[in-house]
């Protein structure tokens, strides 16, 4: 097999029989119908044509585990963005190119929300190798390279049209997604099974913080009645309180936008608290003069401060022990006074008992996310400081096998994620010579 210089770097040589055609000659790009008749939450209902979100977007297609509805009478009144049948769905604005394929398996018809298009394939191009195009780093590569904004990068539709994709006939492209199909299955089954795996050692971790967070390390103590229902008894002289009263400050980041850099200072988001500690090596770098901005702005924790998300992956929670970055919005800080200790209210925070109070709050609202006034309402169980302490060193040394077992764990999904990206990128550019092979 032949190849040739595709012209575009990040797609790199192609077979000599495949094209590089801009999206536009290949699919039609349909964005929402964002006029007077766009859902509001008044207009979501129990059943009916499925609304969808950035929510429903996962890294290989679609979750349905949360899910909106619109009346099938505002379905009607509305123009665009009706989803149909093998429609590619790709989020547009924030973590821009994530991409599902409706196969209008689970629900039928579908709605998109402000933050996402439609790609609908034209006949050259079939959906699956496209869905699978966006699998690849080269989507990203291209979207960023596109793409306008800097803390909050969005595609417009004629962005998305300019975008370049490597094609051959259909006939190939049938052979691509074969070989894909029986390859991703596999890989997938592997990547499940860790992440099962992963699910069930993180929540035996959380048991153990519960367990000690709402009982202490005493089998025998004497218990009384909390006097909240939730959380039923606690040991005899704990007591139980709004968090706010424990707490000297409660802050969150600046929507201010830095630009990102290569090199600079950390810039700390949801993803980078990762079981009570924070990421720095991995996280995004910005500006000297914009990091010195956001300082002024208060959004530099102090030592001993936790840290809270309270948008994205809500209650993930990380204790400062070095400063030296700034924060974005979607995380709150929380300065604990000289009565509570900053490793408990960490664990506290992590406990399944708070993971189900934040809930109860989050519980009917359109949107997933903690505000200030709410953590304010959050109630904490709160032993003597002593205890605390106690508490804080048996679970650090109760939890190092865990969290290494995580970690190891989290490491090998990681490199099965990254092989699998790679062979679907080496399939749909053409690097893998399908035409001959046998699949199982």
């Amino acid at each position: 097999m032949s190849f040739k210089d595709s012209g575009i770097e990040w797609l790199s040589h192609i077979p000599s029989d495949w094209e590089v055609k801009k999206l536009k000659y290949l699919a039609e790009i349909i964005d929402g119908d964002r006029g007077s008749e766009y859902p509001n939450d008044k207009d979501l209902v129990d059943n009916g044509i499925l609304f969808l979100s950035g929510d429903n977007l996962k890294s290989n297609g679609f979750n349905y585990s949360k899910v909106r509805f619109i009346s099938e009478e505002k379905f009607a009144k509305l123009g665009r963005g009706k989803v149909l049948k093998n429609d590619i769905i790709t989020s547009v604005r924030g973590t821009i190119g994530s991409a599902g394929l409706f196969s209008g398996e689970v629900y039928e018809q579908a709605f998109i929300n402000a933050q996402m298009m439609i790609i609908r394939p034209r006949k050259i191009l079939d959906s699956k190798f496209l869905f699978y195009f966006t699998k690849t780093k080269a989507w990203k590569l291209c979207l960023d390279y596109f793409a306008y904004g800097t803390a909050q990068q969005q595609l417009s539709n004629k962005i998305l049209m300019q975008l370049p994709i490597a094609v051959p006939g259909l006939k190939i492209q049938h052979q691509v997604i074969k070989y894909l199909d029986n390859k991703i299955n596999t890989v997938d089954k592997i990547i499940e099974q860790k992440e099962q795996l992963t699910s069930m050692l993180e929540q035996q971790r959380q048991s153990i913080i519960t367990e000690a967070v709402t009982k202490g390390l005493n089998p025998n103590v004497k218990m009384k009645d909390s006097g909240v229902e939730w959380i039923g008894e606690i040991p005899e002289h704990w007591n139980t309180s709004l968090l706010k009263l424990y707490l000297d400050k409660l802050t969150d980041g600046s929507h201010f936008s830095p630009e990102m850099m290569d090199v600079g200072y950390p810039y700390i988001t949801v993803k980078d608290l990762k079981y009570g500690n924070i990421d720095l090596e991995n996280a995004l770098k910005i500006s000297e003069e914009d990091y010195n901005v956001l300082v002024k702005n208060g959004c530099q924790p102090n030592f001993n401060d936790v840290l809270l998300s309270k948008d994205g992956t809500i209650g993930k929670v990380a204790v400062v022990k070095e400063n030296e970055f700034v924060i974005l919005s979607s995380l709150a800080i929380l300065r604990p006074n000289n009565y509570l200790d900053s490793s408990y209210l960490s664990f506290w925070l992590e406990s399944l008992i708070n993971k189900n109070q934040m809930e109860s709050f989050l519980a009917g609202a359109a949107l997933r996310r903690l505000t200030l006034q709410t953590i304010k309402k959050l109630r904490c169980i709160i032993p003597p400081l002593n205890e605390q302490l106690e508490i804080v060193k048996s679970l650090k040394e109760r939890l190092i096998p865990l969290d290494e077992s995580i970690l190891l764990v989290s490491k090998q999904i990681k490199k099965l994620k990254e092989y699998r990206q790679s062979l679907i990128y080496e399939a749909v550019t053409g690097k893998i010579d399908v035409r001959d092979m046998e699949v199982d």
